[in-house]
């Protein structure tokens, strides 16, 4: 055989090679999938395949109680390659494009990871920057997602730094502040940093339990009797007139009675809507409530096709390299 015709048959044998085991194509803003426009419930854009299948329902099972709870718009993109793209402006353009987050409110989150780039990003829109800040974005990259992005295991990193995000959203002040609080293991602020994070964590706890006390103390010590002007008036029971449900509060009837004259008072109190935590171990530890997601969302297809709310990107949020 000539070396002509050695070259030729080696051209052919390239040709014919499995496109599975080509370089993956360079993704545009226009041709990464926008999953929801055919499941409503699906939060993840994987075409590439860097999420594991049980990962991506877990993913989707958080942000679906965000957005139910919060009403926050969060998707989720990974993607091997975006070419010579900057991963940081290809984010913004891409939250652009699909309209994140509720018109007029513009409360969407991007996390995008493109592995090629060694690049993961948040991007957020106006209505999100007060709640989820440059600073609070950057260091839940750092601490939640980077460790496993470095160990070469994508999957479990997003799987981790979705479940910070979403239970970060859902959280109160202190549990926000005890999640960013720099870990002694971290060794990027110094040990001051963390000591004094501790103990401003231990504060804010000390602080929120002084006042429950308080306002406790206050609403249950006797008071004057409207009927006999005694000071005898005290506290009895509670009544539940309606529950409180994750989209609005609750009405609670308070009974007082006087143990002098026997006088019955009834005052109505509004209670705060309910918000669940999410269901995440935030110390490397797994997921919890972890099989296949039923019902819609993971897979596409059962909960019929929806688009995204028509929010604006605000520009916030940060990117982290490995």
């Amino acid at each position: 055989m000539t070396r002509a015709s050695l070259f030729i048959c080696m051209l052919a044998l390239l040709c014919l090679w499995p496109s599975g085991s080509r370089a993956a194509a360079d993704y545009t803003i226009e041709t990464i999938p926008n999953v929801r426009l055919s499941d409503r419930y699906n939060h993840v854009s994987n075409p590439d395949a860097i999420i594991r299948p049980d990962d991506v329902a877990r993913i989707n099972r958080l942000l679906q109680t965000v957005e139910d709870s919060l009403g926050i718009e969060v998707a989720v993109v990974a993607v091997e390659s975006i070419g010579e793209n900057d991963a940081r402006m290809f984010a913004t353009d891409l939250f652009q494009h699909w309209g994140l987050g509720k018109k007029g409110e513009d409360n969407g989150l991007l996390i995008q990871l493109v592995t090629r780039q060694r690049a993961v990003v948040f991007e957020t829109g106006y209505g999100l920057e007060g709640v989820l800040p440059d600073a609070i974005c950057y260091r839940l990259q750092q601490q939640y997602m980077l460790p496993d992005f470095k160990a070469g295991d994508y999957s479990r990193g997003m799987l981790k730094g979705v479940g910070a995000v979403s239970h970060y959203l859902m959280a109160s002040d202190y549990e926000r502040a005890s999640m960013v609080t720099t870990r002694p293991d971290s060794g990027d602020d110094g040990g001051f940093v963390g000591f004094f994070g501790f103990f401003t964590s231990i504060g804010i706890f000390l602080f929120i339990v002084f006042m429950a006390l308080y306002v406790q103390w206050r609403r249950r010590r006797p008071r004057i009797c409207p009927c006999c002007g005694k000071k005898t008036l005290v506290y009895v029971k509670q009544r539940v007139v309606q529950r409180a449900t994750y989209q609005s509060g609750g009405l609670v009837e308070e009974v007082w009675q006087c143990k002098n004259c026997g006088y019955i008072e009834k005052k109505n109190r509004h209670t705060s809507r309910l918000h669940r935590s999410s269901p995440v171990i935030f110390g490397g530890g797994p997921m919890m409530g972890g099989g296949p997601m039923t019902g819609g969302g993971g897979f596409g297809g059962f909960g019929g096709g929806g688009s995204w709310g028509g929010g604006r990107s605000g520009g916030g949020g940060a990117m982290s390299r490995w």
